[in-house]
């Protein structure tokens, strides 16, 4: 109800929190990530809800209200939770696992309660389990004592890992903390923007070439949040988060957009953003074995058949539009709140752009195995992308009235 269609819950809870799903009648011990963490508080244990069985019942709530979650300790992330993520398509495959240090000697000064080694044993872990999962941390440089070598341990980390987010600082002493009664904040101010500097543009180098790896020609399912803060009245863009929480900017989808075929008077008209219902079809002929070629030849018998037109086309023409019936009746424009699946075509950092495809749920992109990560899923999705682009016109940016209609014989991808 009231359109809200993504929920964030900080992990602020402690380890029994209040439910409404899963039994208590078994006894459950509280479990950390694994073994290499400790924890300092007193544990409880016993009967009772955990923060798995929170979100487990928050996200049973609705299937096409995304949950996420933020600033866990990584003590925090029991194989069971895990699991559930995996398993929930509504659960997002975002995580943020603070690291502050990629040294142990000053993570047990800090008192943070894990090694590097458990630390990157959880990474392993997480990527087994949420193969497209994206990882943010944070990052401290300059505390106390920090030593040449423990700044580059850090650094080594953050390369290891390649983190899709990072918020780094240089330190600073807060009072009543355990730092503040026992050690001396002796780094020089000079020294601690230098390696601040040096994280920075670690981060910056890594997440640039881990997009250009992950993301370029993904489709990704983005919750459109509305216009983006430099979207013109020319050139309209909206903006949205991927299941992964990254910023995506795409062209504003136009409802129609006319073509003028070049060897006739005749106008048709194709929709810019369709429908699951027209989509469907032809990931189902893709996932079944037909290759994108063929579907593309059954598409266009298909829409040719049912297109009755006054003037008939050069033989040469290849391939007619959709029929204006189908887009009056399936073409969709977009609203804050909606799902729509776009095609990642550039990144800049972080930052991610595209176009938009479809229209669609949560519920129906999983139903569609566009959310898999395997092989097999991948090339589907590819053939779909390449089908995709044979079909609907460029997007708004790019469209030209004298552009030719797209041709059937080549097949070769635009990325």
């Amino acid at each position: 109800e009231g359109g809200v269609q993504e929920v964030s819950s900080p992990h602020h809870l402690p380890p029994t929190s209040t439910s409404t799903t899963r039994s208590t009648t078994t006894t459950r011990m509280y479990q950390t990530s694994n073994e290499g963490f400790t924890n300092l508080y007193k544990l409880r244990g016993g009967a009772g809800y955990y923060f798995c069985d929170l979100v487990d019942a928050v996200s049973a709530v609705s299937p096409e209200v995304r949950v996420r979650f933020t600033s866990p300790h990584p003590k925090d992330y029991p194989p069971e939770l895990l699991s559930l993520m995996a398993e929930r398509p509504n659960v997002c495959n975002q995580l943020h696992m603070p690291a502050q240090s990629g040294s142990s000697s000053v993570l047990s000064r800090m008192r943070r309660g894990y090694t590097r080694d458990a630390y990157l044993t959880l990474i392993d872990d997480v990527r087994s389990t949420i193969p497209d999962v994206a990882l943010s941390s944070d990052f401290i440089a300059g505390f106390c004592d920090e030593t040449i070598q423990e700044h580059q341990d850090t650094l080594s980390l953050m390369e290891q890992v390649q983190y899709d987010q990072a918020y780094m600082f240089a330190y600073s002493m807060r009072g009543k903390t355990h730092a503040h009664r026992k050690m001396t904040d002796n780094v020089p101010e000079e020294i601690k923007k230098q390696r601040l500097q040096e994280v920075i543009q670690t981060f910056r180098t890594h997440v640039q070439r881990r997009n250009e790896h992950m993301e370029l020609g993904r489709l990704r399912l983005v919750l459109v949040e509305g216009e983006s803060r430099k979207s013109t009245p020319t050139h309209r863009t909206l903006g949205g988060r991927t299941d992964q929480n990254k910023r995506i900017l795409f062209p504003f989808p136009q409802d129609t957009t006319t073509l003028q075929h070049p060897t006739t008077t005749t106008t048709t008209t194709t929709p810019s953003l369709w429908t699951d219902d027209m989509v469907r079809p032809l990931l189902s002929q893709l996932q079944s074995g037909t290759s994108h070629q063929d579907v593309l030849t059954n598409y266009y018998l298909q829409q040719q058949s049912s297109t009755t037109t006054t003037t008939t086309p050069s033989p040469a023409l290849s391939p007619p539009s959709p029929p204006p019936s189908s887009s009056s009746s399936s073409s969709t424009l977009l609203q804050p709140g909606d799902y729509a699946v776009v095609e990642v075509t550039e990144v800049r950092g972080h930052t991610l752009r595209g176009r938009a495809l479809w229209k669609t749920s949560l519920s129906s992109f999983a139903d569609m195995g566009l959310f898999n990560v395997d092989d097999t899923a991948l090339r589907h999705a590819s053939n779909l992308r390449q089908v995709l682009h044979h079909i609907l016109p460029p997007p708004p940016e790019t469209r030209s009235s004298s552009s030719p209609p797209p041709q059937t014989n080549s097949t070769q991808d635009s990325l």
